[in-house]
């Protein structure tokens, strides 16, 4: 009983020690995976909000044009947003998040309409004439078009989605290489939200080029679209599309860790090692097996020659002739057994040496015929040492 106790736990131990530095590993990982989600999640939750300091708030921004007389305004809501665009310039944070129906809405209603990262689908509904082509860093990049507010800004810092027109002659002036496109001068494509942040404000012409395309109206509405918004709830919506930025980082860094996890473990195991199992497996098992085996693919071929095969080579020993190598024609073994056995050299070829059957039925049967040649043979033989 003892000795079982003591098995028990000596195997207990061992896995404990294989498994506890993984497992420390993985613990580590997961907790970093959260505390980044949060930490990100958190620094989502001031983007681009007029009365956040955070650096990737925008109240520096708010402050400057309330200054000149523009009032900024924070809403959640898409009818509020809605209600209070006539004559104002509405910033929008996700447009993919409200959707492209509600996106022409805000289009048709607000003085402009300045979009952060806007997907294809919302180009296609608010017939822009550009799609998009790509997505670099920010970084500072000169206006490189005939675009009034891009060339009093001149150098600015600005990237992320980079967008062409799909027309030949457009009616867009894209600028900045891309990151920055005005449709009709009433609809703003920004690549990235980074140009109006905080951290971002005072550097290049950036300020400049800021207040040029939000200060055109009396007031900026800052609509920031949040997954409890009511009219955002009908269904038109993906889930995926109402997580949080941070929590999507934090996922894909779960993911690359636990690869990585799995890469390293997998170069610890090594190579497989082969060892004979302490099992026995009796002959008539194996047989049985590799009748099953054969019945299972209708391959009464291999099946056949199996049986013949094994009787040719008893039969052999018996008469001590040859005919078990499968060069050989037989001809000798043939000529033996139809001896031996009083049957007829022909009967005896085709028991021993004849075609595949066609039918389990007649594999039967030249299981049935190969037993009675056998007893046939061993019986004359017996006969032969009594005598």
């Amino acid at each position: 009983m003892s000795t079982g106790s003591t098995a028990v736990g000596s195997d207990a131990g061992r896995i404990w020690r294989a498994a506890r530095v993984p497992l420390a590993i993985a613990f580590v990982v997961v907790m970093v995976g959260v505390v980044t989600a949060l930490v990100r999640g958190g620094e989502d939750a001031d983007a681009l909000d007029p009365q956040s300091p955070a650096p990737n708030g925008t109240r520096a921004l708010a402050q400057i044009l309330a200054v000149e007389g523009v009032s900024s305004e924070l809403l959640y809501g898409f009818d509020d947003a809605l209600a209070a665009s006539p004559d104002a310039t509405v910033v929008v944070s996700a447009p993919a998040t409200v959707g492209a129906e509600r996106i022409a809405d805000l289009a048709a209603s607000a003085q402009r309409l300045v979009l952060i990262a806007p997907s294809d689908e919302v180009l296609t509904a608010l017939d822009a004439g550009v799609v998009t082509s790509g997505y670099d860093r920010v970084a500072p990049r000169e206006p490189g078009c005939e675009n009034r507010d891009a060339g009093a800004a001149q150098r600015a810092v600005t990237g992320g989605y980079l967008f062409e027109p799909d027309e030949p002659e457009g009616r867009v002036d894209v600028c900045y290489e891309g990151s920055l496109v005005v449709v009709n001068g009433d609809v703003v494509l920004l690549g990235a939200g980074d140009l109006l942040m905080n951290r971002n404000l005072g550097e290049q012409g950036n300020a400049a080029l800021a207040m040029r395309l939000l200060g055109s109206s009396e007031s900026v509405v800052w609509y920031l679209p949040t997954a409890g918004d009511p009219a955002l709830s009908d269904g038109n919506q993906s889930l995926f599309a109402l997580i949080p930025n941070g929590w999507k980082f934090g996922a894909i860094q779960l993911g690359i860790a636990a690869l990585f996890l799995a890469l390293w473990r997998a170069r610890r195991l090594g190579p497989v090692v082969v060892e004979p199992l302490p099992v026995v497996v009796h002959a008539a098992e194996t047989t049985e097996g590799r009748a099953r085996l054969y019945r299972r693919t209708s391959d009464r071929a291999h099946a056949a020659d199996a049986l013949r095969a094994a009787a040719r080579a008893r039969i052999a020993r018996a008469l001590a002739a040859p005919g078990t190598d499968p060069g050989v024609n037989g001809d000798a073994l043939v000529d033996s057994v139809a001896q031996h056995a009083r049957v007829g050299s022909g009967a005896v070829r085709a028991t021993l040496f004849g075609p595949a059957p066609q039918s389990d039925g007649e594999l039967v049967q030249l299981a049935e015929d190969l037993d009675d040649l056998e007893k046939r043979i061993m019986e004359r033989h017996q006969e032969g040492i009594t005598t």
